[in-house]
C-alpha cells in the first residue's frame, strides 16, 4: 500500500525550496503565527487505527512539531494570533454521523471546540478577522436534505451557522478569506438542476456582494 509522506516549501525571496516535513502524512493548508513559526495541518494514518487522523504540525527554530490527534481530516487553519489558532475538518469517529470538527490552540494545547451543526458537514477553510470575528466554511446535508453551504461564524464565544443567500443552490464552499477592514469573502461552486457533473463559480462577501 502506498504512504504519503508530507511536503512543505518555502519561498526565500528567489526561489522555492523545500523543507523536511515531520513524517507520514498529507498538509492540506498552513499558516504563520510570526517570524519563522507556522502551523500546518491535515491528515495521517495509525497502524493502530483506521481511518484518517488529524494532523497538526507546528514549526519553529527549524523543527516541525506534531501535536493533537483526532479522528479526521483537517483542511483549514488561520490564526487570529500565536496564541489563538484556528483548524477545521471533519470529524470521521465512526460512533457518528461525520460532523463538522473544530480545533482551537490557546498558546498550550489544541482542543476541540462544539458548534453545532445538524446532520454529515465538512468544513474546508477557516479565516480570522480579529479574536472575535472568525470564519469557517464548507458543506453540510442535513437530515433527509441536499447538500449545501454551511457557513459558521465565531463571535468570541461560541460558534453559529449563519444561512447563506438564496442564491447559494446545493454543493458547498472551499475557500475563504478576510480583510482588514473584517469583510469575510467565500467561493465555492454548485450544480444546476440536471447538469452534467460541473459546478458553476460560487462566491459569496458579507460585505454585500452576494
Amino acid at each position: 500500500m502506498a504512504a504519503w509522506d508530507t511536503l512543505a516549501v518555502r519561498w526565500n525571496g528567489a526561489r522555492w525550496a523545500a523543507v523536511p516535513g515531520p513524517g507520514r502524512g498529507t498538509f492540506h493548508e498552513v499558516c504563520a503565527v510570526g517570524p519563522g513559526a507556522y502551523w500546518a495541518v491535515g491528515t495521517t494514518a495509525l497502524a493502530e487505527r483506521a481511518g484518517n487522523i488529524s494532523m497538526v504540525a507546528h514549526y519553529a527554530d527549524g523543527h516541525w512539531q506534531v501535536g493533537f490527534e483526532g479522528v479526521g481530516p483537517l483542511s483549514g487553519v488561520a490564526a487570529a494570533a500565536p496564541d489563538d489558532v484556528w483548524a477545521v475538518g471533519q470529524d470521521q469517529d465512526p460512533g457518528h454521523v461525520g460532523g463538522a470538527l473544530i480545533l482551537h490552540y490557546d498558546g498550550h494545547a489544541w482542543a476541540p471546540t462544539e458548534a453545532l451543526v445538524v446532520g454529515q458537514a465538512w468544513l474546508s477553510d477557516v479565516a480570522c478577522a480579529g479574536p472575535d470575528n472568525v470564519w469557517a466554511v464548507g458543506t453540510q446535508q442535513p437530515q433527509d436534505g441536499a447538500f449545501g453551504p454551511l457557513i459558521l461564524h465565531f463571535d468570541g464565544s461560541a460558534w453559529a451557522t449563519v444561512e447563506p443567500p438564496a442564491t447559494a443552490a446545493p454543493k458547498g464552499l472551499s475557500a475563504l478569506i478576510t480583510l482588514p477592514d473584517g469583510t469575510a469573502w467565500a467561493a465555492g461552486g454548485f450544480s444546476t438542476a440536471g447538469d452534467t457533473g460541473y459546478t458553476i463559480p460560487l462566491v459569496m462577501s458579507t460585505g454585500g456582494g452576494h
